[in-house]
């Protein structure tokens, strides 16, 4: 008769304990998504506030994306873009602290995987990023290089170039995220090859004499050029 009133009471006991102890889990891994919410929010406005700072935008003014970073259409600006992998960074680690705080295994397990996966996303970001700077770049000495030509001619060549550096730059940013590494090793093979391949083409066949008279002009104006300089400083 004890023993049975005794586990009566006993088994309530057990029963409060535990939800005791469930919501106190609950409870805390709200509070922590609470905070960690706000601030995700408050790393979004400190980095987009940072990078418009920074003008980073205006320094890949004259690469080919030029019109995607600022058409509404193509996709947000520089900023909102690394503003945005800032909020979602700091949020996988606020889901993944407050899965492990109610002990959500599947949760932890699929913020862990993103987690470990954000180094490759950050260095093929970098990646990018260097290779839309170094296309600007580019484009501006290949005009500077070749300015005696037309201006038609000029702008269409160093704007060749400057796609070609962007190309490349996204091929090794898919490349360091590891997307589809055989195919983009092969496709980079054969654009190079068959970039080779066009200008073989062109400079020994069918633009053999525009090539010519294009170095003939450059030839005569730089040695007239120089003349003239030689001339003055007489």
């Amino acid at each position: 008769m004890n023993e049975s009133l005794f586990a009566q009471i006993t088994v309530p006991e057990v029963l409060l304990s535990n939800l005791n102890a469930l919501l106190i889990r609950f409870g805390g891994g709200l509070l922590i998504f609470v905070v960690g919410l706000l601030l995700a929010k408050i790393a979004r406005s400190l980095v987009h506030r940072v990078v418009r700072t920074l003008r980073i935008s205006q320094l890949i003014e004259s690469t080919p994306l030029q019109l995607g970073l600022e058409s509404s259409e193509l996709g947000p600006k520089i900023e909102s873009v690394l503003a945005t992998i800032a909020y979602v960074i700091v949020l996988l680690l606020v889901v993944h602290a407050a899965a492990t705080q109610m002990k959500l295994e599947a949760i932890v397990y699929i913020a862990t995987q993103f987690l470990n996966y954000i180094p490759k996303i950050l260095s093929s970001l970098l990646i990018l990023i260097f290779g839309l700077l170094l296309a600007g770049i580019v484009e501006t000495l290949v005009k500077s290089a070749i300015r005696n030509l037309s201006s038609v001619n000029a702008r269409l060549i160093a704007k060749s170039m400057s796609y070609f550096v962007v190309t490349i730059a996204i091929l090794s940013a898919l490349s360091e995220l590891g997307i589809a590494t055989f195919f983009i090793n092969v496709l980079f093979v054969g654009i190079t090859l068959a970039g080779c391949l066009a200008v073989g083409l062109a400079l020994g066949l069918g633009g053999k004499d525009v090539v010519s008279q294009w170095l003939m002009d450059w030839y005569h104006r730089n040695r007239v050029t120089k003349t003239s300089k030689k001339k003055d400083a007489e």
